[in-house]
C-alpha cells in the first residue's frame, strides 16, 4: 500500500492487521528480490507465535519446519552464500493494528569443504527500540539508540569488537526513513540491492582465491 502513513509512538510503525496480512509477504519477497527470485519459489511465511504476534520469515532451503531465527536459503547469484530474513510484528490495540518491532537479514557464506555457515554480516533495523530511561543513558548508548532503530550494518566476518558495533545507513535523514513502514521497507530493499552487487559480485569474482565452496 503506497504511502501508507505510520503511527507513531516511540518511533514505533503500526499498521493495519488487514495490510499486514494481505500485503506484507509480497513485500517482503520484493525487497529480498535481489538475493532469491520469487517467481519460481515462494520465499516468505507468515507465521503466528503466541508470545510474539505476526513473524514474516524467509523461507528453509530444506526444512521449512525450522524455527524463523534459523532458516537459510541460497541466493541465486552466489551459491555459497547464504541468507535468513526475519521481520516481527507485535499485536496493538487489541488485535486490530501491528506494530514493526525489527527487521533482520543475516547474510552467511560457506567456505569449501566446511559443512557449517560462517556469518558474513548482518543488516538490522531495530525501529522500536530506545532506551528505557534516557537521563540515565551514558553518551554511547543514547547514540547507539539512534543507530539502531534505521537500517544499520553488522560485519560479522570482521574481528571481535568489531562485530558488535552497528553502522547505520541513514543516520542523516533517519526521521523520513521511520516515518512509514513503505519508506522503512525501501531503505532496507536499497541496501539489499547494494548486498547484491558489492557483496555477491565480488565473492563471486574471487570465489577461488577465498576456498568459497561452488
Amino acid at each position: 500500500m503506497p504511502g501508507l502513513e505510520c503511527m507513531t509512538r516511540n518511533n514505533s510503525l503500526v499498521v493495519p492487521i488487514g495490510h499486514l496480512l494481505s500485503d506484507r509477504i509480497g513485500e517482503v519477497e520484493k525487497l529480498l528480490r535481489p538475493l532469491r527470485s520469487s517467481d519460481k519459489w515462494k520465499v516468505c511465511d507468515k507465521l503466528e507465535v503466541r508470545s510474539i504476534g505476526t513473524i514474516f520469515a524467509s523461507r528453509d532451503e530444506l526444512d521449512r519446519e525450522k524455527d524463523y531465527r534459523e532458516r537459510r536459503l541460497k541466493t541465486d547469484l552466489m551459491p555459497a552464500i547464504w541468507f535468513g530474513y526475519f521481520e516481527i510484528w507485535a499485536p496493538e490495540q487489541k488485535g486490530k493494528y501491528a506494530r514493526l518491532q525489527r527487521c533482520y537479514l543475516h547474510m552467511y557464506v560457506r567456505i569449501r569443504k566446511s559443512e557449517s555457515l560462517k556469518p558474513l554480516m548482518f543488516l538490522h533495523s531495530d525501529p522500536d527500540f530506545e532506551l528505557s530511561d534516557n537521563s540515565q543513558a551514558d553518551e554511547q548508548l543514547r547514540h547507539q539508540c539512534r543507530h539502531k532503530q534505521g537500517p544499520h550494518l553488522h560485519v560479522e566476518i570482521a574481528d571481535y569488537p568489531l562485530q558488535k558495533c552497528h553502522f547505520p545507513l541513514n543516520l542523516g535523514h533517519l526521521d523520513s526513513v521511520l516515518c512509514s513502514v513503505t519508506a522503512l521497507t525501501s531503505a532496507m530493499s536499497e541496501t539489499v540491492e547494494i548486498i547484491r552487487y558489492e557483496v555477491l559480485h565480488e565473492y563471486r569474482k574471487r570465489r577461488d582465491e577465498l576456498e568459497i565452496e561452488w
